[in-house]
């Protein structure tokens, strides 16, 4: 499921990153690069998903920082969000679930040079 903090969406059937950029000749500036997407395992930890995802969305408002999120739904989602974010421009991908979210998103980032925060769930 895709959420975004800036407008409502319907989810998407599938999940997959938002493809809302637009193609601008000779544009400088990345359409994500603002932009920071959280991958959530929403079956990880005993912590309740929607209360994290509050949590996420105040300390995003307090600085002002656009952010999307993605729901993995099974082994490989994490990692497959974490390249494809890499290869969107987004600023920075943060993990929020267990060791396994963490591990997949560490590989998808690997070598992108994308930072990466980690919230335990």
């Amino acid at each position: 499921m895709i959420y975004s903090a800036v407008e409502s969406e319907a989810p998407a059937a599938t999940p997959r990153l938002p493809d809302d950029r637009e193609t601008v000749p000779g544009a400088l500036v990345d359409p994500f690069g603002s932009r920071n997407l959280v991958v959530l395992n929403p079956a990880a930890g005993q912590e309740d998903t929607d209360r994290v995802l509050r949590l996420l969305a105040g300390a995003f408002a307090v600085r002002r920082a656009g952010f999307d999120v993605v729901e993995t739904r099974g082994a490989g989602d994490a990692e497959r969000f974490a390249r494809e974010a890499a290869g969107a421009g987004y600023r920075s991908v943060v993990a929020v679930g267990g060791d396994g979210t963490v591990g997949e998103v560490i590989t998808g980032l690997a070598g992108t040079g994308v930072p990466l925060a980690i919230i335990p769930k």
